[in-house]
């Protein structure tokens, strides 16, 4: 089916103000969907509209963005529309509910439901917007009966969050938040596997899949932070010890940016990183992204972005991030949801986990308390995880309880503390054995990582 929204192209710019010398002052303006009709011809409306959430700041990008997924979703209201040959202000009632319920009947070639219910109520209230902005632009009133609505939300971690959203008959507004839990250590173990043990792919593309994993793991990103890291911040860090990782989803109003500007401001974050991971980056850096780039660009051309496509050496987009997960889930068998957010909920998790291991706290209700009033620790996740609201961070605090309840049922008895004694012990003959012999790459890495667990047991 053909999109009804085309992207705006880098460098695209619209009038921001006029100066004192009536000069206009441009401000960029690239990626911004502009949507048209079915038969090709502009949306107005849907275009106005469009323009007043980029002038708020919503966050826009080629391949994700609350700007593309508004306009994802109300391309399905336009073609419906366009088909019943009315129009946005004369949709009637019947039409709307008829418009939802075909959304929540259609299904895929295996039979499955092509949509969730959260994802048709998501749909729904963007169309609403959408009708309400409509009818505020053109001072009239619209056929379908659209009101306000006060809903209570109860989120997994018991806080009780209070908004005001459009409704309609049409919508349930009483569906359920769906709780998604961290991706735990032995799926990712699983995705390892199966990246390296798939046969009909490249040592690239190996290669790639591995990194891309641990980069998940270590720095707690979102897809599009992800494929925004760079080869400049990876030199940083060899320097400071700390990754610095561009933090999205901070859209800015364009009446707060002073002055012309060529794009928005880049607000970024520092994450700690191991030496061993540091090294894991080099390498592949080294090993397997530069004589790919080499193929297609000069070094002078390079864009320094980490993780590119094997077949253009262009940027790699956060979809194919996701793409790939789905692939290695597959390859792996896993049931489970895998996906770039399940890695940045465990590594949320993990930091509240370091901080209840510190403490002798017994139960969970003694535990939240302390959590919920040490503001200094949740600025300090806010800082490495790019979150804007404290209170968005309240859950994974019911994630970190179980995870160290199970942890400490689980704490090494004498017979398995004495074991770890013996692992030490020949991992220390191992390691003088490795130091006598020709050194090979393969052997100065393992004797790398030795060295790295003797340091931690």
């Amino acid at each position: 089916m053909k999109k009804l929204y085309r992207l705006t192209v880098p460098g695209d710019t619209l009038p921001f103000a006029v100066a004192p010398d009536h000069s206009v002052t441009m401000t960029e303006a690239s990626l911004i969907p502009t949507l048209s009709w079915p038969n090709g011809s502009w949306c107005i409306e849907a275009n106005f509209w469009m323009l007043k959430l980029y002038e708020q700041g919503r966050s826009r990008s080629q391949r994700g963005g609350t700007l593309l997924s508004y306009a994802t979703n109300i391309s399905h209201l336009l073609r419906y529309i366009y088909a019943q040959k009315t129009s946005l202000l004369n949709i009637t009632d019947s039409q709307f509910c008829f418009f939802i319920t075909t959304l929540l009947g259609e299904r895929a070639d295996n039979g499955t439901k092509k949509r969730e219910q959260n994802h048709v109520v998501n749909i729904g209230r963007n169309c609403l917007q959408l009708i309400s902005y409509a009818s505020e632009i053109f001072a009239t009133p619209p056929r379908l009966s659209i009101g306000e609505k006060k809903i209570v939300i109860t989120a997994p971690n018991g806080n009780r969050i209070k908004r005001i959203v459009q409704s309609h008959p049409a919508l349930a507004l009483t569906s359920r938040i769906s709780r998604r839990f961290p991706i735990n250590a032995e799926n990712i173990k699983k995705l390892r596997v199966a990246a390296h043990r798939d046969k009909d792919s490249s040592s690239f593309i190996k290669a790639r899949r591995r990194v891309m994993i641990r980069a998940f793991e270590m720095t707690g990103g979102r897809r599009m932070e992800l494929s925004l890291l760079t080869i400049d911040a990876i030199n940083r860090a060899e320097l400071t010890g700390y990754l610095p990782v561009r933090t999205v989803k901070r859209g800015q109003s364009q009446s707060q940016i002073s002055g012309a500007r060529s794009e928005q401001p880049k607000i970024t974050r520092e994450i700690p990183i191991s030496v061993l991971d540091l090294k894991l980056l080099k390498d592949f850096i080294t090993d397997h992204r530069a004589p790919l780039v080499g193929k297609f660009l000069s070094k002078e051309h390079d864009h320094g972005y980490l993780f590119v496509s094997e077949r253009t050496g262009s940027p790699l987009q956060p979809n194919h991030m996701t793409a790939e997960l789905s692939t290695l889930k597959r390859l792996s068998g896993i049931e489970e949801p895998i996906s770039p957010h399940l890695f940045r909920h465990r590594f949320i998790t993990k930091i509240f986990v370091a901080e209840l291991l510190k403490t002798e706290i017994s139960t969970l209700k003694d535990f939240k308390a302390a959590m919920l009033c040490n503001e200094s620790l949740k600025r300090k996740v806010c800082e490495l995880t790019g979150h804007k609201n404290l209170s968005s961070l309240d859950v994974y605090i019911h994630l970190a309880w179980d995870e160290v309840d199970d942890l400490r049922m689980s704490l090494p008895n004498i017979v398995k503390l004495q074991s770890i004694d013996a692992i030490r012990e020949q991992l220390n003959e191992l390691l003088a054995k490795l130091n006598e012999d020709k050194m090979t790459p393969e052997h100065s890495t393992l004797l790398n990582l030795l060295a790295s667990f003797e340091a931690l047991l």
